[in-house]
């Protein structure tokens, strides 16, 4: 995706009806996050999505973020099912 980035960890989170967040390695500084299964919202401004309010995302949406949005970043089921974030975390080579 980007030449000076390189991949070096994966993360699979399950969300539910709970609010969830990631848990961002030391040396993450971009991420590529693609949703699966249930409807999700998710907000990268610190604040609790809801099942009504936030950025809705689909099964195969993906979503990149650089590393000032990783750590704001929330998600919370939005329709009947649970979904799952599958990220890659990425850092400088």
């Amino acid at each position: 995706m980007f030449p000076d980035l390189q991949p070096f960890s994966y993360a699979e989170v399950a969300v539910g009806t709970a609010v969830v967040s990631l848990a961002v390695p030391g040396e993450a500084v971009f991420a590529t996050i693609r949703f699966g299964g249930g409807a999700v919202n998710y907000r990268v401004d610190g604040g609790d999505p809801s099942a009504t309010l936030g950025l809705p995302a689909l099964d195969g949406d993906q979503l990149p973020l650089w590393y000032q949005s990783l750590s704001q970043f929330r998600a919370v089921r939005s329709g009947g099912a649970d979904g799952t974030l599958r990220v890659t975390f990425h850092r400088k080579r």
